[in-house]
Formats: structure tokens, C-alpha cells, sequence
């Protein structure tokens, strides 16, 4: 049968029609594949890029604003003046500010308790001394935790609380102490009643020096009380004593130290009598709050020990009566440790009233 010359035309117009519809169709599937092909490609670019930027954030060198330096007294004493003795030529090696702050209170448990809650990113550090510090804790109750502080870097050492007496005293060493306590009822003077001279204060009564404490408000006004003659005795730090000793108004006749003072080499300490538990080292140093990451205490202490080794640093030191003894942070940690050891041995022995 022949195909009518029409109808022939009219499906070949049909098929064509289909053909056409059919290439339209896959161009289109092959341009909207390759639009998404590139989007994917500038999702993962733009992607890449960003975790790129946050890696170069995360990684950004330390320190890179003000450093604050918290001191847990007031400005003047001798806290505040070894803190001070190296924030110039620290500021110059770190290129940041670095300031001091000066929390005084409650023995210095509330710079303590503070610091101890600051964010652990090394820009907030505190500047107290030790026993003093575990002191605070062990018997005054503080709001933080002496062996959770990261230590990083000590400065100042070879210090310690000597015993002092009137000038005029019959008194010259600490057997003779021992031997007029047991008839007479002795009195003596220091700084608080939570403090490094309360420490001394017990560690004379432990080796048989019997006597009533009497705190008073600073280490100054504890040692007027003695060269005025109103109490037989004091215990007051090395530096506080050395203008009175030298002025003529009290003598030094022994000490707490662990060995003896350069500033009083006759002065006895009592590990020579015998207690070798007896002696501990007042340390000036810095911490920095728990958690802090090693880097960055790394970079603090390094920076530190640098800044110890310029010249505008020990004269201040020399100045302020001060005697150089770097620690680095774990060296600084041992020191810590065993002298909070020491306060928890007596912690009943102090009176907080």
C-alpha cells in the first residue's frame, strides 16, 4: 500500500520535531551539570579559604595585646617592687604593654582568687610570694588552690624572716630565748596572723622559744614595736629589718632561712640548731591561672628570664634589697610543692583570731 504524499510529510516533520526536543532536553541536563559542577567547585574553594583563615587565627604568635601583672598588695611594699623591677625590659622583649595592678585585701586572697578564675590565655598574671600564698589557702580558707596555679618564673629568693630584738637587749641568740622563756613570759611582734611571720612565730615555739604573738598590721609597725622595747622579740622580713638593724635600733639574731643570710651572715638559722624542718625561702614569683597552655607559660617564662639578664633589672633589684633566684616553671613548681607540704604540717599551729 503507497503513503499518501501528506501524510509522508507530516511524520517526517513529527520525527524531526522529537529530535530536536531530544537534543534540547541533554543540552540542557549538560549546562545545568556543569553550573552545579562549578558551584560545587566555589563551595569547596570558598570552603578551603575559610578554614584556611581560621587556622591562621588559631595559630596567632602570643602575645598579641597588653599584658596585666595583678599584685596581691598594695603599691610600695616589697611585692609590688619586684614586680615592677621587670615589666620595662619585659614589655621590650614581649612588644606588648605589660602593667601592674594592684589587688590588696584580705592578706592578698582576693588578687589570688581573682587570678584564679581569669581565662587561662596568659594575658592576666599574679605576682605573689610564697609560703605566704599556701598560707592563705591552708589557713585563711582562700578561694582558689595553690598547688592548681601554673608557675611561671621566679625571681627573687634567698630570702627569709629573721629574729630580731631590741639593741639594747641581753638577748644574742635564739638559746638565749629558749633559756628565758622558760621563766619569763615572753612577747613578740609580727606581721598578721596568717602570714611568713606567724610561720617564724611557730617555728621558734616548736624548737622551745615560748611566747605570746602579737600581730600587727605590717611588717614596719611590727618592728617599731620592737625597737621601741615593747616586746622582747620580733619576726620580720629580711628587707623590713635592714634600716632599723642598720639605723641601730634592733639586732638580728637569728633567722628562718635554710641557710644563712648574706645580709646577716652572723646571724644563726635554727636548721643549725638542729630542726632542719625549720627554714623556708620566701619566693617572689609570677603565676598564671590553671589551664594555661604550655606555650604560652613557655613563651612568658622565656621572655622573663631574658628580662632578668638586663641591666636596668638588677639595679632595681639591688635597690629594693633584693637577691636574684631564677626559676623556671618547674623548678619553681618543686619550691611550691614542698613548701605547701610544710604549711599543711602546721596548719592547726596557726591563730586566725
Amino acid at each position: 500500500m503507497k503513503m499518501n504524499a501528506g501524510v509522508l510529510f507530516r511524520v517526517c516533520i513529527v520525527l524531526t520535531l522529537f529530535v530536536l526536543i531530544a537534543a534540547c532536553s541533554e543540552a540542557t541536563e549538560d549546562t545545568a551539570s556543569s553550573e552545579t559542577s562549578e558551584s560545587e567547585g566555589e563551595s569547596e574553594a570558598n570552603s578551603s579559604e575559610q578554614e584556611e583563615g581560621e587556622e591562621e587565627e588559631e595559630s596567632g604568635t602570643f602575645p598579641e595585646k597588653e599584658i596585666t601583672i595583678v599584685v596581691s598588695n598594695s603599691a610600695g611594699g616589697s611585692n609590688d617592687m619586684a614586680a615592677r623591677s621587670i615589666t620595662e625590659p619585659l614589655q621590650e622583649i614581649l612588644d606588648v604593654p605589660v602593667v601592674v595592678e594592684n589587688v590588696e585585701g584580705a592578706g592578698g586572697n582576693i588578687a589570688r582568687a581573682q587570678i584564679f578564675g581569669e581565662d587561662p590565655d596568659g594575658y592576666t598574671l599574679l605576682k605573689t610570694p610564697i609560703p605566704s600564698m599556701a598560707i592563705g589557702e591552708i589557713v585563711e580558707e582562700g578561694d582558689f588552690n595553690t598547688l592548681d596555679f601554673e608557675p611561671v618564673f621566679n625571681m627573687f629568693g634567698n630570702t627569709s624572716n629573721v629574729v630580731i630584738v631590741p639593741e639594747d637587749s641581753p638577748y644574742e641568740t635564739i638559746d638565749d630565748l629558749i633559756e628565758a622563756s622558760e621563766s619569763e613570759s615572753l612577747k613578740a611582734s609580727g606581721s598578721g596572723t596568717a602570714t611568713n611571720a606567724a610561720l617564724g612565730s611557730i617555728f621558734l615555739d616548736e624548737m622551745g622559744v615560748k611566747h605570746e604573738y602579737v600581730p600587727f598590721d605590717g611588717g614596719s609597725e611590727s618592728v617599731q614595736q620592737v625597737a621601741g622595747g615593747h616586746v622582747d622579740f620580733g619576726v620580720a622580713s629580711e628587707i623590713a629589718a635592714q634600716s632599723p638593724v642598720e639605723e641601730g635600733l634592733v639586732r638580728v639574731i637569728g633567722t628562718t632561712a635554710n641557710e644563712r643570710l648574706d645580709s646577716f651572715p652572723d646571724a644563726e638559722t635554727l636548721v643549725e640548731n638542729g630542726y632542719e624542718d625549720l627554714g623556708f625561702e620566701i619566693l617572689y614569683g609570677f603565676w598564671a591561672p590553671p589551664g594555661t597552655p604550655e606555650d604560652v607559660i613557655e613563651t612568658l617564662s622565656e621572655a622573663m628570664k631574658e628580662a632578668s639578664e638586663d641591666p636596668s633589672f638588677s639595679e632595681a633589684a639591688e635597690r629594693a634589697g633584693f637577691k636574684e633566684k631564677i626559676l623556671m616553671p618547674d623548678e619553681f613548681a618543686e619550691e611550691r610543692d614542698a613548701q605547701y607540704q610544710v604549711i599543711e604540717g602546721f596548719q592547726e599551729r596557726f591563730s586566725t583570731e
